[in-house]
């Protein structure tokens, strides 16, 4: 997913369509802010820090979404400069965010992402078994 032309493709590639009837960013907006779709309703996740996003209103931002969840990400960085990102930060300030965890890896069963409040899932804990309100309203998609 390191090119911007291949995260562009999992917008067009799924079933599932990405809902661009309820949301104005567009997949190339996504794409160029680093995110690639997952296929699931309007679920997407950073080629570079693993983070994902989900639940969409119409008029957000995807670089402003990526910067006011996952400040610490270098694609993210150095592609709108840490001025922009620690604007959007200061905006939230009380946000539980997630704390990247630098010794997992994607994949192995470990939790990059955690936070306080909210569950972390890995592949082994999956949504499938964790189907709490609290998922539909958070705004980080926990993968």
């Amino acid at each position: 997913m390191r090119s911007e032309a291949a995260r562009l493709q999992t917008f067009q590639d799924r079933s599932h369509a990405w809902p661009a009837h309820r949301i104005v960013a567009t997949p190339e907006q996504m794409s160029q802010a680093g995110l690639y779709y997952l296929g699931v309703r309007d679920r997407v996740k950073c080629w570079y820090c693993n983070g994902g996003l989900q639940n969409w209103a119409r008029f957000d931002n995807p670089w402003f979404e990526h910067a006011k969840w996952f400040r610490t990400c270098e694609y993210l960085l150095q592609k709108k400069g840490p001025e922009f990102v620690v604007n959007v930060f200061n905006r939230f300030p009380n946000l539980d965010r997630p704390t990247v965890i630098n010794s997992a890896v994607p994949g192995t069963g470990s939790c990059r992402l955690r936070t306080n409040s909210h569950k972390c899932l890995t592949q082994e804990n999956s949504e499938e078994n964790w189907k709490g309100e609290q998922m539909q309203k958070c705004k980080r998609l926990h993968l």
